[in-house]
């Protein structure tokens, strides 16, 4: 009886970890200049969990499961930043990022979208033009079928081949990948800055984790998405 009472305890104590969770939170700067980058969209790959910085540039996600995930910032003027992050124990996280971009690439938030300012003659399109596929980010079932039509391209083409070697050693492949991810790249910034944490609220036409689950298939063969 007193080995079952342990052995229950135990089981009990286990359990309890595993559901432990705990806050990851940071802030956001300029590399240079230390300034805060605000409304900058961040999320975890692998999971529904989605931020934004405040004025101060400061983030936070709450109640993060353990384990391993990586914290992805879609910053404008500059693309994605991307860091590995391991969530374990009890304690909260502080986890910071630097910008390495342009003092004034932080202009361009995505309030300017809508300004009758001239844009800059290097901004890069945000859509890169391609016959692969014309995402439209009119809604956020729109980018959700787009999305998903860009990373089921990409996981039929890495389907088409046995190995990672015989995939990379296909330079047409490789072309096709690197203009699918492009646009996936673009689609994401678009429509971030469009409907922000809205892309991760599951609905019957947007489903978040079907998403994620598909970027870890490509992660798992390979391919960073």
């Amino acid at each position: 009886m007193r080995v079952y009472t342990v052995l229950l305890l135990l089981l009990m104590a286990a359990t309890s970890a595993e559901a432990q969770s705990v806050a990851v939170s940071g802030r956001i700067v300029h590399e240079a200049t230390g300034d805060p980058q605000a409304r900058i969209p961040l999320y975890l790959l692998g999971t529904s969990l989605a931020a934004f910085t405040d004025s101060d540039g400061r983030y936070v996600f709450r109640e993060v499961p353990a384990g391993s995930y990586e914290l992805v910032a879609v910053v404008p003027g500059h693309g994605q930043i991307k860091q590995m992050l391991e969530v374990a124990g009890e304690a909260d996280i502080v986890h910071d990022l630097a910008v390495p971009y342009p003092s004034n690439a932080s202009d361009e938030s995505p309030d300017a979208a809508g300004s009758d300012s001239e844009p800059s003659s290097n901004t890069a399109p945000l859509v890169q033009k391609t016959d692969i596929v014309n995402p439209e980010v009119e809604t956020v079932c729109s980018c959700h079928t787009s999305a998903v039509s860009l990373l089921d391209q990409a996981i039929d083409l890495r389907g088409k081949f046995t190995t990672e070697a015989a995939y990379e050693a296909d330079d047409a492949a490789g072309e096709k990948m690197q203009s699918l991810l492009g646009e996936w790249k673009n689609l994401q910034r678009q429509c971030l800055s469009r409907f922000g944490t809205k892309l991760f609220e599951e609905s019957a036409c947007n489903k978040p984790t079907e998403i994620s689950r598909k970027r870890q298939e490509l992660n798992d063969s390979g391919i960073r998405s």
